[in-house]
């Protein structure tokens, strides 16, 4: 239910079909890496590795009055 290495995000509905996290504020592109491992009801079992680039927002220029 956490990534692995850093930084390190939290995952909402870890073990359901469909789980989410919340980016972290990075300055550059950051890579996170997460592990996935499912189970079928005869206990056999698959793990994959994901890794997913957070980039960093933008952040649009202020608007400044003439000088």
């Amino acid at each position: 239910d956490k990534s692995a290495g850093t930084p390190v995000v939290t995952l909402s509905n870890a073990n359901g079909a469909q789980a989410s996290f919340t980016a972290p504020a990075v300055t550059t592109p950051t890579a996170v890496t997460f592990q996935l491992t499912v189970t079928d009801n005869g206990g056999g079992s698959a793990t994959d590795t994901c890794i997913v680039t957070v980039q960093p927002a933008v952040v649009a220029p202020t608007n400044q009055p003439p000088v």
